[in-house]
């Protein structure tokens, strides 16, 4: 048997297609995702998608063809990623997995991953919001990302993410639907969506209002404004990371919002080398991962 793992070029991506979940395959274009296979007998049997940030590398998705299973291939290809990574200036490696039942939850915690959280996922759509959209206005502090001068933006969302440059890139966040409640001339809850893949997705909600009421005016003004841009079938979610969020996926929840469990594994222990080194290295490097494997 003749088995190969490891990095597989743009121009070859075309054979692992039919592996690959329709909601990534645009994605292979952009720089930041990176796609491994597994080939046996000059036949492509497997595929990992792995999505690169500066300091972070998730697992999007790994595949392997069914009659191939329980032969050590989907072990292979996250072991081909973590070698790469470890090459790169990467510190952590995790995956989210929003079914607890998928047999990759075994796998995930032979190689050593652990569960590091365990969230509650809402889905609903824009339209099944039009009751929140059309509550009764009491409050005028809520205002838009758009509005929002950038010194009291930056303010807040350094408090939240640290000085991490993408979380606090205002560019990355819908500025209609992105809201934030003004108290004493501060932010005091921001609440920041995004469109991607079809999909408004709530990327963060943090409230310290002393308002109990200030998660149903954001988002009442946010899915007023959502009504405006988007198709009433378009599909919201949201992630409840913290108790400071309940009030929100309450209401999500009063309106039909569907819920399932999401899980976070980690590999505890994973932590790099940092030098430097970008995707177009990801080839050469490969050569390595294969002599070591």
């Amino acid at each position: 048997m003749n088995r190969k793992t490891g990095f597989i070029r743009p121009e070859q991506h075309n054979f692992f297609m039919s592996f690959i979940p329709d909601h990534l395959q645009a994605h292979l274009a952009e720089e930041s995702y990176l796609l491994l296979g597994a080939v046996e007998n000059d036949t492509p049997v497997g595929a990992l998608v792995l999505k690169a940030d500066d300091l972070s590398a998730r697992i999007c998705s790994v595949y392997v063809l069914p009659e191939h299973r329980r032969q050590g291939i989907a072990t292979s290809l996250i072991s081909a990623a973590i070698r790469m990574l470890r090459r790169s200036n990467v510190q952590e490696l995790y995956t989210v997995i929003c079914d607890p039942e998928e047999p990759v939850t075994a796998l995930l915690s032979r190689i050593g991953m652990e569960q590091t959280e365990c969230n509650s996922v809402y889905s609903t759509t824009v339209g099944h919001l039009s009751s929140v959209a059309a509550l009764k206005r009491q409050e005028e502090k809520s205002v838009s990302l758009e509005a929002l001068p950038n010194n009291q933006f930056l303010v807040m969302a350094r408090d939240i993410f640290g000085e991490n440059p993408q979380a606090v890139d205002r560019k990355l966040y819908d500025p209609d639907l992105s809201r934030a409640y003004m108290e004493n001339g501060l932010v005091s809850s921001l609440l920041l969506m995004r469109y991607t893949d079809g999909a408004l997705t709530i990327s963060w909600f943090e409230d310290r209002s002393s308002n109990q009421m200030v998660p149903m005016y954001l988002l009442r003004d946010a899915c007023a404004e959502a009504l405006k841009k988007y198709a009433p079938e378009t599909p919201i979610e949201f992630t409840c990371l913290a108790d400071s969020s309940a009030k929100l996926s309450e209401a999500l929840l009063g309106e039909g919002a569907e819920k399932r469990t999401m899980e976070v594994y980690e590999l505890p222990s994973f932590r790099f080398r940092l030098f430097d080194l970008g995707p177009a290295a990801w080839e050469a490097e490969d050569q390595k991962t294969a002599e070591d494997m």
